[in-house]
């Protein structure tokens, strides 16, 4: 039986914009290969990552973009990796360029989805 992580945020320490980890070079003690043993350990044979934008209304991230398809790209065949976007910025208009960057990282970088949070973004609010 194959056993699949559905959710991992992989890096919880929420940060603004400009404090992003973008590699996990930038996460101080992550070890991609001791994560996959671990895995391996409790049978998980591949596992989802989604960072999560939450920068309208709370001014921060989890994870980012770039580390989800950096962890992809050193977990191949095992991360299925999400991008992040809020569709409104905070001027509760249509966010075009973050919508741009999830496009690109989803051609260019091959990352497989996209986390919406409606719950913690509120875009539901906006009429």
């Amino acid at each position: 039986m194959a056993v699949i992580d559905g959710h991992s945020h992989m890096y919880q320490t929420p940060a603004s914009a400009r404090e992003l980890k973008k590699t996990v070079k930038d996460i101080e003690g992550f070890d991609v290969d001791l994560l996959l043993r671990r895995l391996d350990e409790i049978e998980v044979s591949r596992f989802q990552i989604m960072p999560q934008e939450m920068t309208r209304i709370q001014g921060q991230w989890l994870g980012s973009n770039e580390l989800s398809a950096e962890i992809q790209k050193c977990a191949p065949g095992r991360a299925v990796s999400f991008a992040a976007a809020e569709p409104l910025n905070a001027q509760d208009v249509l966010n075009k360029p973050r919508l741009n960057e999830v496009e690109m990282a989803i051609v260019e970088k091959g990352l497989k989805g996209l986390l919406l949070t409606p719950p913690i973004d509120r875009f539901q609010e906006v009429r």
